[in-house]
């Protein structure tokens, strides 16, 4: 039985984000600056195991954050959940991690799910008309987790929310999108 949406539900995408930003944070090193970019975008094709420091000291959940929005660290616990609920969308990218307080591997989550642009009412860009931000359910690529087209925000459909929900996972927060499908 296929358990993927043959439509998005605009209205009940949520965003992955940190709980706090008060726990511990991770720093990459990286040779060039775009990689950033790449990783977040699953396209990284550079030298692996990526090494990370501690940039932050405080408790390791299973997202860690790093200065740059929208990329985390993500824990063998948070991987496995992603693997075994077959949630799409996603690539873990191997970490050597220099002074983090727990044992488990840490992987850099990398969003490979696409969609189109967030739009606001006028289909100008975000942040220029403040009636209301829409996306087009047709300009979805199907994943679970993915980026609108013009932001690096991570998306989650409400069936890898509900997983993401259950597991209990530390320092994790989901919050309503606030988006609606783009108007017909």
């Amino acid at each position: 039985m296929d358990t993927h949406p043959t439509a998005l539900a605009v209205s009940d995408l949520q965003t992955l984000r940190l709980r706090s930003y008060e726990w511990l944070r991770a720093r990459l090193t990286l040779p060039v600056r775009a990689d950033h970019e790449r990783l977040l975008d699953a396209k990284y094709d550079g030298v692996l195991p990526i090494r990370v420091l501690v940039d932050q000291s405080g408790r390791a959940g299973d997202l860690i954050g790093t200065p740059w929005s929208s990329l985390y660290l993500i824990g063998d616990r948070f991987k496995k959940l992603l693997e075994q609920g077959a949630i799409s969308g996603w690539r873990a990218y191997e970490t050597v991690c220099e002074g983090m307080p727990s044992e488990t591997a840490w992987w850099v989550l990398g969003v490979a799910g696409r969609a189109g642009p967030v739009r606001t009412g006028k289909g100008s860009p975000v942040g220029h008309d403040p009636l209301g931000h829409y996306l087009d359910p047709r300009e979805w690529d199907g994943s679970d987790l993915f980026h609108p087209g013009n932001e690096n925000t991570i998306l989650v459909t409400a069936r890898a929310a509900e997983l993401i929900r259950e597991a209990h996972l530390k320092n994790v927060r989901l919050e309503p999108a606030g988006l609606e499908s783009t108007p017909t």
